[in-house]
């Protein structure tokens, strides 16, 4: 299969390019205007801006440089270069660090992957390498969001020709069983472009094996009581208070009366919100279904998931359930950390459930047909 870069390019080059025109411009006519009044300011302004126009150049000049990359079952060719299967010893999707876990308002997004190649020891391509901690040979050979076709279609050519060296784990990351081939992509499922078909979802644990569900509801009733008793009795307290009545409390405290009970009322709404949609996590064959109290249900599904650990994350100290995402998948929940590149979602906290990690564990490990994995001793988290 080929993949060549699309529009993309075209139009981002084009708007730099378009921009610096106009913005240039408008600092000639200001100038002109002006009588050179504001020469050194807008002198300044119209190089930056030449600067962006020549970057938006250096774009657009990318698209008549050749561009190619296959990969079949001889191996991977691009432009410049052809690596064979024996060649390579592992290929696989990275996520730059760039862009927000929490997609806030005015922050940048996460960006898509770059395929990344290491070859066997004394190979190499006429490129520049990238520099890595390790001392590893490696190249990245493109931004996956520049090529004409969507990202699941590289992920399963690379799942179909690469087999075992496409590279989904982190280094150390052990698993129970032998890695589990991944799974196809869909387009039109629930999980939204780019998720596994859902006549794909299923994992194996056995016969005699049942979905399992762990359901925290411990303290969701005191506090659902707890919060109308404090609202009515601060609305009382304002009441007497407005009506001139015999003060039960100082008159000095009168005052959080109203602001009192209207905090009291927005607790027990959300105190309702964790009664009737409690803390649970659900195992089965369909995958991981998580909810934190009051939220709304997160999917983990089992031909997405490329491994599932019990541990601490970077500054946590309590353990969570991690979910290790197949190259190129993406979960409807914002992922946690990044790994090697690899992107890492908390699902729930393990410590928080009924039974704890001693309960939990047994059950994932049984569902997750081989992909429960640990680390090796002494390494506590995750980042």
């Amino acid at each position: 299969m080929e993949f060549t870069k699309r529009w993309r390019v075209r139009r981002r080059g084009l708007r730099m390019v378009g921009w610096a025109l106009v913005l240039e411009a408008v600092c000639g006519a200001w100038l002109v205007a002006s009588g050179g009044a504001w020469w050194r300011a807008l002198v300044w302004f119209m190089g930056v801006f030449a600067f962006i126009g020549f970057r938006g150049m250096l774009a657009l000049g990318e698209l008549r440089r050749p561009f190619r990359l296959a990969v079949d079952a001889w191996g991977v060719r691009l432009h410049d270069g052809e690596l064979s299967w024996a060649q390579i010893e592992s290929i696989g999707l990275e996520y730059p660090p760039a862009g927000s876990p929490d997609g806030g308002p005015g922050e940048a997004s996460i960006p898509e992957p770059h395929l990344v190649l290491w070859p066997v020891s004394g190979v190499d391509l006429p490129r520049k390498a990238d520099r890595t901690p390790d001392g590893r040979l490696r190249y990245t050979l493109l931004d996956t969001d520049d090529l004409d076709q969507p990202l699941h279609r590289l992920t399963d050519c690379l799942a179909q020709f690469g087999g075992d060296r496409v590279k989904r784990l982190p280094t150390g990351l052990v698993l129970d069983g032998p890695p589990v081939p991944a799974a196809p992509q869909g387009l039109a499922t629930p999980g939204g472009p780019g998720s596994p078909d859902t006549s794909v979802r299923s994992a194996a644990p056995g016969p005699s094996a049942r979905p399992r569900d762990f359901t925290a509801r411990a303290g969701n009733t005191a506090r659902l009581a707890a919060g109308p008793a404090a609202a009515v009795a601060l609305g009382l307290l304002a009441v007497d208070s407005f009506d001139g009545g015999g003060l039960l409390v100082p008159e000095s405290l009168v005052a959080i009366g109203p602001i009192g009970a209207v905090a009291a009322w927005w607790y027990t709404g959300r105190a309702f919100r964790r009664w009737v949609r409690p803390r649970r996590l659900r195992v089965g064959p369909e995958g991981l279904t998580a909810r934190e109290a009051g939220g709304p249900d997160a999917v983990f599904d089992w031909p997405s998931v490329a491994a599932v650990t019990v541990g601490l994350r970077p500054g946590r100290r309590a353990p969570w359930l991690l979910v290790w995402a197949e190259p190129g998948r993406r979960f409807a929940r914002d992922r946690s950390e990044l790994v090697e590149g690899q992107e890492v979602y908390a699902v729930i906290r393990v410590d928080r459930l009924p039974g704890g990690a001693e309960a939990v564990v047994p059950a994932v490990r049984e569902w997750s047909a081989g992909r429960f994995g640990t680390w090796p001793t002494g390494r506590e988290t995750t980042g």
